[in-house]
This record gives structure tokens, C-alpha cells and sequence, in this order.
């Protein structure tokens, strides 16, 4: 196993967790906080499983927008901004991750 590979396996173990507790988070602190936006985002949620799988789908797509926009930062919220900075950055350090492992393969 090369140094570059445990590196990146380190970074997958960190990201993953952190990436899914910190989205988690921010679903729960938008439905609690700022219930119009949560509901405009069409009321994404890990926890509920809907019958409406494609509106569960929309949802998160809405979200991941919402995310990687501007329009937190019109909310002027910095805990909000914050947490929505950390998501940013798991995201891809996920996304960077997983496209080493298939670069890296079994080297």
C-alpha cells in the first residue's frame, strides 16, 4: 500500500462522517430555523422515507443548490454560513477522495 493511498483512505474516513452528520445537521437547523426555506427546498429529510421517492430526490437536489449557491449568504446567518462552509468542503473532499481511489486503483 503506497503513502498516497493510506492518505487518501484517512481522508475518505474523515470526510464521510463528517460530510453526513454536518447535512444532516443543516436540514435539521433550516426545518427549526428557517422553516419557509426549508419547506421552498421542498422539505429535505434523511430520517423520513417518503412515498414520493422522486419528490424525496427534487428535495435533495434543491438542497445541494441551496448549498453551492449564494442565497445563505443573503441570510446574513454566520452560523448557517459556517455550517454550510463545512458541508461545502466534505463534499469535496468526498468527491476528491473517491475519484483518487479510481485513479489510484491497486497501485
Amino acid at each position: 500500500m503506497t503513502t498516497a493511498f493510506a492518505i487518501n483512505g484517512i481522508v475518505l474516513l474523515v470526510a464521510c462522517p463528517t460530510y453526513l452528520s454536518t447535512i444532516s445537521y443543516l436540514i435539521i437547523y433550516l426545518r427549526r430555523r428557517y422553516p419557509t426555506v426549508w419547506t421552498e427546498l421542498g422539505e429535505p429529510d434523511f430520517a423520513k422515507i417518503r412515498d414520493d421517492k422522486a419528490g424525496q430526490i427534487v428535495a435533495m437536489l434543491r438542497l445541494f443548490r441551496f448549498i453551492f449557491g449564494n442565497r445563505s449568504v443573503a441570510m446574513k446567518d454566520q452560523g448557517l454560513t459556517r455550517l454550510i462552509w463545512v458541508v461545502r468542503i466534505s463534499a469535496v473532499a468526498l468527491l476528491v477522495g473517491f475519484a483518487n481511489l479510481f485513479i489510484l486503483g491497486d497501485r
